[in-house]
């Protein structure tokens, strides 16, 4: 009677050190719960945001043009990517070129969102088919071009997932950049998603290179 009386006695506790253990552990739990739930979020959020990597853009837009007077194509293959609007590719001859991107003005690196649109640069190009054609020389020398990934326009692309501003000073023409451009902004995709984002040109002329 003594023995069964201990069993059940020992029995009883162990189930009543199992709940208070089952207590004290429903907090890390509730907390590992929440964690991984921010995490999927985040996740989420992020990949959502890639998809503009490869945003459709009209044809009139992304197919690479045929050919214009005075204009240069040349298939060229990827060195690095700089900046948002700015990569060193090498030419089929093996010469190295600073391209500028042609219409378009993507925040500074060291600018609010400057390191999104370098990746997203280099989401666009990396692994690609690039083919440039060049439109004029910049006083640094840069070659200042279209540039297509696979046949779809970098440029164009950059500015219509809200990546860049259409550069209107150096571009007044292209017109089909400022549509895309208020496209993004009514979307509110990339950069247009914060209020005010300041354009590039006044950053830079705030924040004069030495």
């Amino acid at each position: 009677m003594n023995l069964f009386r201990d069993s059940w006695n020992n029995d009883r506790a162990y189930r009543r050190w199992r709940q208070r253990r089952q207590m004290a552990n429903a907090p890390h739990f509730a907390f590992v719960l929440v964690a991984l739930m921010v995490a999927v979020w985040a996740w989420s959020h992020k990949s959502s945001s890639l998809v503009h990597f490869s945003y459709p853009v009209p044809p009139a837009t992304g197919s690479l043009p045929s050919e214009e007077a005075g204009e240069s194509k040349v298939t060229v293959s990827l060195v690095a990517v700089n900046d948002g609007d700015t990569i060193t590719v090498l030419d089929q001859e093996g010469n190295k070129m600073r391209i500028r991107l042609y219409g378009i003005d993507c925040p500074e690196l060291e600018q609010f969102y400057g390191p999104e649109a370098k990746a997203a640069t280099e989401g666009l190009v990396t692994g690609k088919r690039l083919t440039i054609v060049t439109k004029d020389v910049d006083p640094y020398g840069r070659t200042v071009a279209l540039v297509y990934a696979d046949n779809i326009s970098v440029n164009a692309t950059l500015i219509n997932a809200g990546y860049a501003w259409w550069y209107k000073q150096y571009a007044k023409q292209e017109t089909r950049f400022a549509e895309l451009e208020k496209e993004a902004r009514a979307a509110k995709r990339g950069l247009w998603a914060y209020p005010n984002p300041q354009p590039p040109w006044i950053w830079r002329r705030e924040h004069p290179r030495e």
